[in-house]
């Protein structure tokens, strides 16, 4: 905040909310899904000196409170529709409190950048905090939050590396008792629950065998055939923190051709995975796995993890399923000691395409690997 210039913080976005009220690791599902309606917006305010104050509604307080991370919690009941909400003057109040009525302000503005945090609260009630905080100053603080939120503690990696887990076992678990003639569906229902008894949250789930490349849900009336490529895309959450990889399957015996296929795409996503360190940037990566698509006489798909100027072959992994860095030819972050991600590229066949996901971490000398997982094809 420092060197921003900024005298206050004012955070609203729920994802920021969460991180920086520590009631992340309580993993209420339900308070995001609440809050991302921006009906009941919960606000942190951060003073450069002093003590955070935390805004929420009633219905907020208790799940807010229990991660005891902020002292001064304020509470607040909704109002008509045609009325300004009490959250509003306590907002004011508060900058007002802090000595910062005339100061700079940083609020979710967004500077255009895919990974800024959104605005949390309606924009009526943003303007009416304006108007009545006329001498302040108010810019855009998503540069401050991502920047802290992007190098994760050793308690956040400890919680994305248990969600990975979970997911590492249902792999196992799932490859070894589905057969031929099962449904996408049913694939999915298997994986919930194995990545449920494995103490994380399922989040996302995409199990597809025929045309996956085209279709982004699971199909009642899809069922496992031999000779298919099951593609099998799992995500799943602990105490906030999320994870997400995918494995592939082959239903019956593989052919020579298919494994081939995914150990050439894995080999490429090893090998950018194995170039990760502190100090380079996160487009370095991108460029460093062209370049193994080129050692391999092969050419990258078209696409966001294909060729083109804005090439994408991953997302950093956190709080949210994606979120900074960016590994893409234009996001120039560079790679700290915390900072999490995953790296899928992928490659085109006649028989589909082909990604063996990793999820990665920067250490303080190199990377970690936490997706666990055996990355050849699997035979059902």
């Amino acid at each position: 905040m420092g060197s921003k210039n900024v005298d206050l913080l004012l955070v609203c976005n729920v994802t920021n909310v969460a991180y920086l009220t520590g009631s992340a690791s309580f993993d209420h599902s339900w308070t995001m899904q609440f809050s991302e309606a921006i009906a009941y917006p919960s606000i942190v305010i951060v003073p450069k000196a002093g003590q955070p104050i935390l805004i929420v509604h009633d219905v907020f307080e208790g799940v807010l409170g229990q991660a005891n991370a902020i002292r001064d919690i304020r509470k607040y009941y909704e109002k008509g529709q045609e009325e300004e909400q009490p959250y509003v003057e306590m907002i004011v109040k508060a900058v007002k409190e802090l000595g910062s009525s005339s100061g700079t302000l940083a609020v979710e503005l967004g500077a255009g950048y895919t990974t800024d945090p959104k605005l949390g609260m309606p924009i009526r009630g943003y303007l009416a905090i304006k108007d009545k905080l006329t001498n302040a100053k108010f810019v855009d603080n998503s540069e401050i939050l991502r920047n802290v939120r992007m190098v994760k503690s050793n308690e956040e990696l400890a919680c994305i590396k248990k969600a990975s887990e979970a997911i590492d076992k249902t792999f196992q678990i799932c490859f070894e008792t589905i057969n031929e003639g099962i449904t996408e569906t049913e694939v999915v229902d298997v994986c919930n629950r194995i990545i449920s008894e494995n103490g994380a949250r399922p989040i996302w789930t995409l199990a597809q065998c025929s045309d996956y490349h085209k279709v982004l849900s699971p199909r009642a009336d899809i069922r496992l055939e031999k000779g298919k490529l099951l593609f099998l895309d799992l995500g799943a959450a602990f105490a906030g923190y999320q994870s997400d990889f995918n494995r592939m399957a082959v239903v019956g015996k593989a052919s020579q051709a298919q494994k081939k296929s995914c150990q050439t795409i894995a080999d490429i996503t090893m090998a950018t995975a194995q170039s990760v360190k502190p100090g380079i940037r996160a487009c370095d990566l991108t460029n460093i796995c062209g370049s193994e698509y080129a050692r391999l006489g092969l050419k990258p798909p078209p696409g966001l993890s294909g060729y083109g100027p804005n090439r994408k072959i991953g997302h950093g992994i956190g709080l949210q399923l994606s979120e900074a860095p960016q590994i893409t030819t234009y996001d120039r972050t560079v790679l700290q000691p915390g900072m999490t991600f995953c790296i899928e590229p992928e490659i085109v066949t006649a028989g589909g395409p082909y990604v063996t996901e990793q999820v990665v971490a920067v250490t303080e000398d190199g990377y970690e690997i936490i997706s666990k997982a055996d990355d050849q094809l699997y035979e059902i």
